[in-house]
């Protein structure tokens, strides 16, 4: 991808899907749970030098699979990488399981197995699970004992936003796993 900074609106059902993309470089789809404040809480600036990430406004009541599904078909043929924070982890872990084949590489961040997916181990794109040991590490580990491929870190001083409390070595990790997977640098969608 090769715009640094811009904002999509897709219609996907009637309803409108905001995006924020920023950086330039392979695609990496973040998407936060409803809970969340807003996309900007979400940012990552640091990852912003080497990847193009794609902040998606929370999801509210629509099927958040699908509207994951719409954004990471937006932007093309190449598979993306996708973070699921928070409750947005649900929603990753189920659209990896549902389209292994848009899937890169899968990222879960302090979240939990879904309670829909009773066998994670359907998930086949590599995982990196992160989690603050002030969050939830139980969760975080049973997400990576379930899921084939996978990592875990765990991020000492952090809770919920170890992306704001150890943003250096949060990126740091995101962007070795990122290198990892993508092999030589490829071209972004679009």
């Amino acid at each position: 991808m090769s715009n640094r900074k811009k904002t999509i609106a897709l219609c996907v059902d009637g309803s409108t899907i905001n995006c924020h993309v920023h950086g330039r470089g392979p695609l990496c789809v973040v998407y936060p749970g409803e809970a969340e404040p807003g996309w900007e809480h979400a940012r990552i600036p640091l990852a912003e030098r080497e990847l193009a990430m794609v902040y998606v406004e929370p999801a509210g009541a629509d099927d958040p699979v699908e509207r994951l599904r719409a954004v990471v078909e937006h932007f093309g043929d190449e598979p993306v990488f996708v973070i699921g924070h928070g409750r947005g982890g649900f929603a990753a872990q189920r659209y990896a399981i549902c389209d292994p084949a848009g899937v890169a590489g899968l990222i879960l961040y302090s979240t939990s197995p879904v309670a829909e997916c009773s066998d994670l181990s359907h998930i086949t794109a590599p995982t990196l699970v992160l989690a603050g040991a002030h969050d939830d590490p139980e969760e975080a580990a049973a997400l990576a004992a379930g899921i084939p491929r996978s990592r875990i870190v765990t991020f000492e001083q952090s809770g919920h936003l170890a992306h704001l409390e150890e943003s250096e070595r949060f990126v740091h990790i995101l962007l070795e796993f990122t290198r990892r997977v993508s092999g030589p640098v490829r071209t972004g969608r679009r």
